[in-house]
C-alpha cells in the first residue's frame, strides 16, 4: 500500500490526525481527549485532507452537513 502524502494548508505545521471514537479521522493540535478529539481543532485540516483524500470520508471537526448526512 502506497503511503499517503498529506500536504496540510500553510502555517499548520503544528497540526497533527489521529481517529475518533465515532470512527472518523480528527484533525487539530494541543491535548488530545481519550475519545481522539483534539483542544483545538483545526476545519482547515480537515477540509483539506477530504479534498486531497476524499475516499476517507470527512474529517473532525466535522461541518453541519457532514454531521446531518452522517445521522448523528
Amino acid at each position: 500500500m502506497k503511503k499517503k502524502q498529506f500536504k496540510a494548508p500553510p502555517g499548520h505545521d503544528k497540526c497533527r490526525v489521529s481517529t475518533g471514537i465515532h470512527g472518523y479521522l480528527t484533525f487539530g493540535s494541543g491535548r488530545l481527549s481519550g475519545n481522539g478529539f483534539w483542544e483545538h481543532p483545526c476545519g482547515e485540516c480537515a477540509k483539506a485532507w477530504e479534498q486531497q483524500f476524499p475516499e476517507d470520508g470527512p474529517c473532525w471537526p466535522h461541518t453541519d452537513e457532514q454531521i446531518a448526512a452522517m445521522g448523528f
